[in-house]
């Protein structure tokens, strides 16, 4: 597993999602099973989920597990208001 491979996994254009929760935000990527942060604000779930996403990049690297592509963005507008309604 190299830095270089992570940085560009991570450069990758995943849509990021952020939903409202009962105590603040909750920050996910859909193509990264598990994968989720929270925060106080969206701004800080997102920063939290950045950290959270490079764990788990170089975890599944490092595991051998398959790191899909990120979905193309009609199947993440698909996604956003079929499947979650947002």
């Amino acid at each position: 597993m190299s830095e270089n491979r992570v940085n560009r996994i991570m450069n990758d254009p995943y849509g990021r999602v952020v939903v409202k929760e009962k105590d603040g935000f909750k920050a996910y990527i859909h193509e990264f099973p598990g994968c989720e942060a929270f925060g106080g604000t969206n701004i800080e779930a997102l920063a939290n989920l950045e950290e959270e996403a490079r764990k788990w990049v170089i975890e599944a690297l490092n595991e051998g597990k398959l790191i899909v592509g990120p979905l193309r963005p009609e199947q993440f507008k698909f996604l956003m208001e079929r499947v979650l309604g947002v």
